[in-house]
């Protein structure tokens, strides 16, 4: 016969099991991977979008005119910013030599600053280098651009003008 004694523990026991059964949940899990796609930047911009250096007497230097250049990246490679105009600064047959048109200037990145002749060309100039804190802009590269004309004694009256190019390559 069963002693009572016995009976209570493996009642007990029932229980037990029973009880823990219940307490371990199921489980199944699953694995999601996550991403995101970031959008590629590279832009460089110019203000003002023009530079008017008013209209100066034969035999003078003009006011110096200021460019403020930004250049945004995060593609993590090198770059660099070249300047150049489209022809020498013209008024119908009349022109103003490139020797005359002058630009000098500074940069907020890490990289390296060519000045050049201080004159500018129809040969585009790679004058800012990106270093490698450039290669993602954070902040953005600034680029301080100055120029003004010297306006020969001889020279014909009338409206001069050219295009100014910067390119920023990777």
């Amino acid at each position: 016969m069963i002693s009572k004694k016995y009976l209570i523990l493996a009642s007990g026991l029932f229980f037990f099991v029973c009880a823990a059964g219940h307490a371990i949940a199921s489980q199944d899990v699953s694995n999601l991977d996550a991403s995101v796609g970031v959008n590629p930047v590279f832009t460089i911009s110019a203000n003002p979008p023009t530079l008017n250096f008013g209209n100066v007497d034969p035999g003078i230097t003009t006011e110096p005119k200021d460019l403020y250049v930004v250049c945004v990246t995060n593609n993590n490679m090198p770059w660099s910013v070249s300047i150049n105009i489209t022809s020498e600064l013209t008024s119908g047959t009349a022109t103003i030599s490139n020797d005359n048109f002058n630009w000098w200037g500074w940069a907020t990145g890490s990289g390296t600053w060519n000045p050049g002749t201080g004159n500018l060309s129809t040969t585009p100039f790679a004058f800012y280098q990106a270093g490698g804190q450039d290669y993602i802009t954070n902040p953005n590269v600034e680029l301080h651009l100055t120029f003004n004309i010297d306006i020969p004694q001889n020279q014909a009256a009338g409206t001069y003008s050219t295009t100014l190019i910067l390119t920023m390559t990777e």
